[in-house]
């Protein structure tokens, strides 16, 4: 019973992300999660019942995974390493579509994703910038709230921009391009020493 219901909830996910939650039916979703709808309807009352669940459960996943982060990161680049890898993934899930029918179409859902975009990410981000000031990692007239929400906005455009860029790169080197132009604008030179090797382990683990 569990077992299908994940499966459900990730193969909806990959639908919603590429149609939208409103064009996607719940036929579209049975059939790809290959059960029938009376298991669908066991496991969902309905396809809100769907939608909320499923992106509360993202939410929810991408703030442990990132919490963790902080937790165990040894070093302020690290941090902000493994940080931005999740906001890329994250962000994947969430094109314009998306966030435009979620905003018209399901309000509460909407509400908790403007929030965890708008205030946990930047302040996470900006714990960070001043977590690598402390250490001497990071420049110290580098302004936290500013960097944050221009670090955010530019992982968060990610998918615009690869879609810009047609098939001239991959997504790993654009991943990777773009993680290092923002961890050099910000690092002094200790910081940068650290950012390099960092960067040549991160750029043999990163996944589209």
């Amino acid at each position: 019973m569990l077992a299908s219901k994940k499966k459900i909830l990730k193969k909806a996910l990959i639908l919603f992300s590429e149609y939208g939650p409103r064009t996607t039916t719940m036929d579209d979703v049975a059939a790809s999660s290959g059960v029938s709808k009376k298991t669908l309807y066991k496991h969902f009352e309905n396809k809100a019942d769907l939608i909320e669940t499923l992106y509360r459960r993202l939410l929810s996943h991408v703030e442990i995974k990132i919490r963790q982060v902080l937790d165990e990161a040894d070093d302020a680049v690290a941090e902000f390493l493994s940080v931005s890898r999740l906001i890329l993934k994250f962000s994947a899930f969430f094109p314009p579509a998306v966030i435009r029918q979620l905003k018209q179409d399901n309000v509460e859902v909407y509400s908790e994703l403007h929030l965890f975009r708008t205030q946990f990410l930047p302040v996470t981000l900006s714990y960070n910038i001043e977590r690598g000031k402390g250490c001497g990692l990071y420049k110290e007239d580098v302004n936290s709230n500013i960097i944050a929400h221009l670090s955010l906005s530019q992982l968060m455009a990610y998918n615009k921009d690869i879609t810009l860029l047609g098939h001239q790169h991959s997504g790993k080197d654009v991943q990777q391009q773009l993680v290092a132009c923002l961890l050099y604008g910000i690092t002094t030179h200790q910081g940068e020493d650290l950012a390099n090797q960092h960067l040549n382990q991160y750029s043999t683990t990163v996944q589209v």
